[in-house]
């Protein structure tokens, strides 16, 4: 049947950008200070990639967009990504975090573990 091999079919997608958007708005500042900022580029590529996947899209590359993902993510947070952290490094940062979190006062201490209460607090 012509008409169900045509709902099949799927239709064209179009997608729309808010010109009055914050995020649209701040890209352009980015873009109008330096058009060729690779941090604005990267931000759109980085709201392309959310529309994408938000509205349904297919993906044909997705491995491509968490390699983005991941990179913003570092960038963000001040992460080197091209080494890995040796057992020693790891080691030592658990150990000072143990350490620290040792001395700091027991969050539960007034914890009555019998009725999962406190136990100088009355319930509400």
């Amino acid at each position: 049947d012509p008409d169900t091999m045509r709902m099949m079919v799927p239709k064209e997608k179009i997608m729309e950008i808010n010109p009055f958007h914050p995020l649209t708005l701040k890209l352009l500042d980015l873009v109008l200070d330096d058009p060729l900022s690779d941090r604005a580029k990267a931000l759109v590529e980085h709201m392309y990639d959310a529309a994408l996947v938000s509205s349904g899209y297919f993906v044909s590359s997705p491995n491509e967009i968490a390699d983005r993902m991941t990179g913003l993510v570092a960038s963000e947070i001040d992460v080197d990504l091209t080494g890995l952290a040796s057992d020693e490094e790891i080691e030592t940062r658990v150990a000072s975090k143990s350490q620290s979190s040792e001395s700091a006062p027991d969050e539960n201490e007034n914890l009555d573990h019998e009725t999962g209460g406190f136990d100088d607090h009355d319930e509400l």
